[in-house]
């Protein structure tokens, strides 16, 4: 009876999960859009114009040859009972005007027993969902433009496969570089297809501005609409603190529409410290009823 509801309880946990990235939408795969980076989580998912890290692979491919570094990035999230998504990403500049870009999304809802029709325990099952992308990112008169093709694995128990492709732009920085502008088009895809039935691909529009209020303060902004679901926004600040010429810190707020419900939050918050090439970022983002998660994401650039 134990083991049963365990079972029950993880297909809440998992559907609450879902509930949460796919609001009321009727796409598959919501680990698509769960983001990447502490830092730009923290901001409220506003990261389509001002990723700077390995995390734009995700965001916008177009920023990758912007970045203008190599860089290496890890994310891990955990969520309710035994259920977890990670992000590791890889930009590398192949000269001053071309890079490459690869990335891995990863949800587990953990080990999860199997029962028959009388309610006798069969076996267990490892639920997963998985995504593989390689970028390429170029760098014109200013005008960064960049595209991406990702393989994805769904496995419930049985296994299905999809692929998907994305692009982006990022415009040359503008008022004397404060203000930075950006567009995404992201997982455009044939959709997924479990027993027989196939499901849309969470495709997203959405396009950012980045603007540095000050040396110290930056202010950002998207608004982006998902596949059959309503037009969302996602605001963000992030202030910085320079300790000495090697330490730094930053303080994050933000606050995403595509989470409102009367069960979870929009808001976020989140720190980074960043010491010489090494950045650890945190956000903490609550979701209502069903508890608060808690990101950490560490970034190696040279």
């Amino acid at each position: 009876m134990k083991k049963l509801i365990y079972a029950l309880s993880m297909l809440m946990v998992l559907t609450a999960v879902n509930a949460y990235a796919a609001s009321n939408g009727t796409t598959a795969l919501p680990f698509l859009e769960m983001g990447a980076g502490a830092r730009y989580i923290g901001m409220g998912g506003a990261g389509t114009a001002i990723a700077d890290d390995a995390n734009t692979v995700y965001w916008n491919p177009g920023l990758i040859v912007k970045a203008g570094i190599n860089a290496v990035d890890f994310m891990h999230t955990l969520y309710m009972e035994e259920t977890s998504y990670s992000y590791a990403g890889l930009i590398m500049m192949i000269n001053e005007t071309n890079a490459f870009g690869a990335s891995v999304q990863y949800f587990s809802s953990g080990k999860m027993p199997m029962f028959d029709d009388v309610g006798q325990e069969t076996g267990s099952m490892n639920p997963y969902d998985a995504a593989v992308s390689v970028a390429y990112s170029v760098d014109v008169k200013g005008f960064g433009i960049g595209a991406s093709a990702k393989f994805i694995q769904s496995k419930i128990v049985n296994t299905a496969n999809s692929y998907a492709f994305s692009v982006g732009v990022s415009l040359p920085d503008m008022v004397d570089e404060k203000l930075k502008v950006g567009a995404a088009i992201t997982n455009v895809g044939d959709g997924i297809t479990y027993d027989q039935e196939k499901e849309k691909l969470p495709a997203t529009i959405r396009a950012g501005a980045g603007f540095y209020v000050t040396d110290n303060l930056l202010a950002a902004a998207d608004i982006g609409q998902v596949v059959d679901r309503d037009i969302y926004a996602a605001l963000g600040l992030e202030y910085t603190i320079g300790i000495n010429e090697d330490l730094s810190l930053a303080l994050r707020g933000g606050y995403n529409t595509i989470a409102e419900s009367e069960e979870l939050s929009g808001a976020s918050a989140g720190l980074g410290i960043e010491y010489k090439s090494l950045v650890l970022d945190y956000a903490f983002v609550p979701m209502g009823n069903l508890g608060n998660t808690h990101r950490i994401s560490l970034t190696f650039f040279w």
